[in-house]
């Protein structure tokens, strides 16, 4: 009986690695050079109008700089090898071999949408012990040798959701909202799970990166006193009808200037965006996380084969969505 029961967990698994090797190449292998002069014309540009600094630096990871101060959403830059996060040997690329201006000064506030690594790998990087750290609890407790001395951990839960969280020195503030992650394949979401307490170090292997209770979108606003400058709301996977209708209402009082979303095609994605643009009021949209992984940050950007970027960028602006993209290690001033 133990030997039936060892050769059936032995087998399943070997079916569990061999069904993750398959996504895993799949990403790393299935991509294409980006067509930079096609997709030129839906590339954001300055406006110089707020005195706020937007940054990409590829993924989901964007910088708000506001008079010196920084909000930095999902930190994820490295793209470490597919190599090395089968053999668990993940290593950080230093932001500054990434982008040669000093970036990361007086970090006010970070936020992360969830576990995966593609989400808060490089936060080491851009983590100062004053900036408020919001994140679900799982996934703080799976940094919890990284945060260790953060004066303002924010844990996120039920209590937490459509309700402003401060940065302590009230540059920023964000508005949580509970979302769904879209499957990675199939009905499939991968690295499912939480942590229930404090790790006594980070992942080293990319299934121990879990998602968490469960995923966020944020709205956050750039503050100047008791005005609002500026208002970026960072959306991702499923959001629902309830909330998009809880989201309405707070952007009817004050829209936001740019949404981020999700994208990888938009066969995938383009259900849910005129939701998302109708709820923000956006002017600007944002398509992120559609550049590939698993690559050097020194070899041409790419995005998934079985997209077609420009022609998609074309199409929805065509269908009057004001979609822009920027390149990964830019910057324009709002």
């Amino acid at each position: 009986m133990r030997k039936t029961l060892k050769s059936f967990s032995l087998t399943l698994v070997f079916i569990l690695l061999s069904l993750l090797l398959i996504v895993i190449i799949k990403m790393s292998f299935l991509g294409k050079k980006v067509n930079s002069e096609k997709i030129t014309p839906y590339i954001l540009s300055s406006t110089k109008q707020k005195n706020v600094k937007l940054t990409y630096l590829g993924t989901a990871c964007f910088v708000i700089d506001y008079k010196g101060k920084q909000f930095i959403n999902d930190p994820f830059f490295s793209n470490p090898s597919l190599f090395s996060t089968l053999i668990g040997r993940m290593k950080q690329t230093p932001l500054s071999d990434l982008y040669a201006a000093p970036l990361i000064k007086n970090v006010s506030m970070i936020s992360i949408s969830h576990g995966h690594y593609d989400h808060c790998f490089d936060l080491a990087q851009v983590n100062q012990n004053q900036a408020t750290l919001v994140a679900d609890k799982s996934t703080l407790f799976q940094l919890n040798e990284e945060i260790k001395n953060n004066s303002s951990k924010i844990a996120l839960d039920s209590n937490h959701y459509f309700k402003w969280i401060y940065s302590q020195d009230s540059c920023f503030r964000i508005l949580p909202l509970p979302s769904t992650h879209n499957p990675h394949f199939a009905n499939v979401t991968l690295f499912k799970g939480s942590y229930t307490k404090p790790q006594p170090q980070l992942p080293r292997y990319l299934t121990q990166w879990k998602l968490g209770k469960t995923s966020y979108s944020f709205i956050v606003d750039v503050l100047d006193a008791d005005t609002i400058v500026f208002r970026m709301a960072f959306l991702g996977g499923k959001i629902s009808n309830e909330n998009y209708m809880h989201l309405s209402k707070i952007c009817n009082e004050r829209n936001c200037d740019i949404m981020t979303t999700v994208f990888w095609k938009t066969k995938l994605n383009a259900p849910t965006l005129q939701s998302s643009i109708s709820s923000t009021k956006a002017s600007i949209v944002i398509l992120n996380h559609w550049n590939n992984f698993f690559r050097k940050n020194t070899k041409p950007i790419q995005e998934l084969r079985s997209s077609k970027l420009d022609i998609e960028l074309k199409k929805l602006n065509e269908e009057n969505m004001p979609v822009r993209v920027m390149l990964p290690y830019t910057t324009v001033e709002l």
